[in-house]
């Protein structure tokens, strides 16, 4: 009788461990799928792609920091007072948007294989002025420099955009890394830019 006691404790026993340690994965799985999905991006928004952003169109304001070759070597520089202006990219009034051509074989609304050009134009201090062109793949643009005013190429510029931290994954903004490799001409530069308005005009 008292075994059978003690057996029925241990049986209760392993039950509640077992119980609580079911408890404790489920828990804990839903929160490392939680800090997962807050990780990648996730807005909780069933019409938010967060891995693709089309919407890039417009002004915005910039300012960050360089580092440039100067006469006496490496040196920093701010940047201040810079506007740049996105815009697709239109070839003798041809509109490369993808929305307007290739209907028949591609989907505009396939966004994991889209792949839009778009021209970018930098207005700067010093009558410094830059227009640059490059795809926009994702949530990444990578851009080469066409025209710049000061004549130092090449310049390659990444722009990382963030949609995620606004609600309906708006584009509000995104960092600029700015590079030129040439001995010459050294330029490193990572730059900040919101945008102030939705229209290029």
């Amino acid at each position: 009788m008292m075994m059978n006691i003690a057996s029925f404790f241990q049986s209760l026993i392993r039950l509640v461990a077992l119980s609580l340690l079911v408890a404790v994965l489920v828990i804990g799985g839903f929160q490392t799928s939680e800090l997962s999905a807050y990780a990648l991006g996730y807005s909780g928004s069933s019409d938010c792609n967060y891995l693709n952003i089309d919407d890039v169109e417009g002004k915005y304001e910039c300012e960050g920091q360089c580092v440039v070759k100067g006469i006496s070597g490496l040196e920093f520089l701010g940047v201040l007072g810079e506007t740049d202006t996105i815009e697709y990219l239109r070839i003798n009034n041809e509109d490369l948007d993808p929305y307007n051509y290739y209907y028949d074989e591609y989907n505009p609304y396939d966004y994991e294989n889209r792949e839009d050009f778009y021209r970018v134009t930098v207005e700067g201090k010093d009558n410094f002025s830059e227009v640059e062109i490059g795809p926009l793949v994702g949530t990444t643009m990578q851009t080469a420099t066409t025209q710049v005013s000061d004549n130092k190429f090449p310049v390659v510029e990444k722009y990382l955009f963030d949609a995620r931290r606004y609600e309906g994954c708006e584009v509000k903004g995104f960092t600029k890394i700015v590079s030129n490799p040439t001995e010459e001409n050294f330029k490193s530069c990572v730059v900040e830019c919101s945008k102030i308005t939705d229209s290029r005009f």
